[in-house]
């Protein structure tokens, strides 16, 4: 009877302990949604350091735009970098825009790339509008229309705001070597994974 009575007590105090902790995560996101940031860093902090993403997500945030607290983007890309190794498709779309766009100290637009592409192949809508626009431009990669065809046409699957414009703007000057090239890319991406039908590694321009 003893050992029972033990065993209940350790059940209770567990479950509380998990009540406790669950309440807390309620707070740390009403303080975020009423904007008392400082509120929010107290328990956001405490998740985010136990390995939780969206957590870990929203501290990048708060560092990135200085949310209560001195902009920091060096604090605010580790905190996406946690959160996007866990394939969080916000972090991953938040790590690409900070290391291609962020101040200088945390420039590093090879690496923007594959985050952008994991974003993109997560489900995010304007990443693969960025890549195409990267693509296009020759910005960081080498220019390719066709592919900048194919990444805006995945975008414009997902409703991306300007992808169907860009797709338009191109479709009449494209040349018959890019238009194959852009079909035995769809036609393979129809029956393999995104990954590995976009799986050409970009190749930083000249």
């Amino acid at each position: 009877m003893i050992k029972f009575l033990k065993y209940i007590l350790i059940i209770t105090i567990l479950f509380e302990a998990e009540l406790a902790k669950a309440n807390d995560y309620e707070r740390a996101y009403e303080a975020l949604a009423a904007e008392d940031y400082e509120k929010a860093v107290y328990y956001l902090s405490f998740f985010a350091s136990n390995g939780d993403a969206r957590s870990q997500y929203n501290m990048g945030i708060i560092y990135r735009d200085g949310l209560g607290l001195e902009k920091n983007s060096s604090a605010a890309l580790a905190w996406f970098i946690l959160a996007a190794e866990q394939k969080h498709m916000l972090a991953n779309y938040a790590v690409g825009l900070l290391l291609r766009d962020g101040p200088v100290d945390v420039q590093q637009p090879d690496r923007a790339v594959h985050y952008l592409k994991e974003a993109g192949f997560l489900g995010h809508a304007l990443a693969p509008l960025e890549i195409g626009n990267m693509y296009f431009l020759g910005n960081h990669v080498q220019k390719d229309r066709a592919l900048a065809f194919v990444w805006w046409s995945l975008s414009a699957e997902r409703n991306a705001p300007g992808a169907q414009a860009n797709i338009a703007a191109l479709t009449d000057s494209l040349r018959a070597e890019e238009m194959t090239k852009i079909q035995n890319i769809l036609k393979s991406c129809d029956v393999q994974p995104l990954r590995k039908c976009l799986r050409k590694p970009m190749t930083q321009s000249k």
